[in-house]
């Protein structure tokens, strides 16, 4: 997991009030490599450099542009 949202706003339903839910993760799956991030819902998202920075990383480490942490 790289980064998560914790549910703090009023107008949620209670059950969910301090939730704390993955936002960005990768995994392995078989030899591929799999990207996920919940961020992106509208443009605006991505025009936040910390977004776009960690989308454009994520996607780079899928493809196999960035090797795997530890590797040689």
């Amino acid at each position: 997991m790289l980064a998560t949202t914790t549910f703090t706003q009023p107008a949620q339903p209670p059950e969910v009030a301090g939730a704390v839910m993955p936002a960005v993760w990768v995994r392995r799956w078989g030899h591929g490599r799999i990207f996920v991030s919940a961020f992106g819902h509208c443009v605006a998202d991505l025009k936040v450099p910390q977004v776009n920075e960690i989308t454009r990383r994520g996607l780079l480490w899928a493809a196999r542009q960035i090797p795997e942490q530890g590797a040689s």
